[in-house]
Formats: structure tokens, sequence, C-alpha cells
């Protein structure tokens, strides 16, 4: 069995490219071989201003983070902080 860690882009969840890669999963080669797939958030959740423009970025779940859950299901994430 072989094992694929799928990391999203910027502005995006490891739910929303489990859902954008549902074709790539179910593909036969995919099926046959076994695959199993995981799809991870990455740690900072990106900080948006009033006109949805992201501007800053909180680790989630760390001490200056808010609620991980915050901006609710469309809420992006970044694999690193940008300055």
């Amino acid at each position: 069995m072989s094992r694929i860690l799928a990391l999203h882009g910027y502005l995006q969840t490891g739910s929303v490219l489990s859902s954008r890669l549902g074709h790539l999963r179910k593909a036969n080669p995919f099926k046959r071989a076994g695959c199993q797939f995981f799809f991870i958030d990455g740690p900072y959740l990106v900080v948006r201003d009033d006109d949805g423009e992201p501007h800053g970025h909180i680790l989630a779940g760390g001490d200056d983070a808010r609620d991980d859950d915050a901006g609710g299901d469309d809420a992006g994430r970044s694999w690193w902080r940008f300055s």
C-alpha cells in the first residue's frame, strides 16, 4: 500500500484539496495500487480584512491564535507566515 501526502496551496485547506482531487483519488491506477491519500491543513490561518483580502497570518492553535474555526470552512491556510 502506498501513502500519498497532498499539501494544499495558499488560501486553501486539506478538505478543499481533497474534494478537488476526488477524480484523481478514484482513478484506476491509484485504486489498484491501494493508494491512501492524506490531506492536512497548513499551520497558519490567513487573516482577511473587511474586503476579504488577505493581510496577515496567525498560528492556528498557538498562543496568539484565535479559534481554529475562525472564518468558517472558507478560512484559508498557509504553510508559512509572509511578511
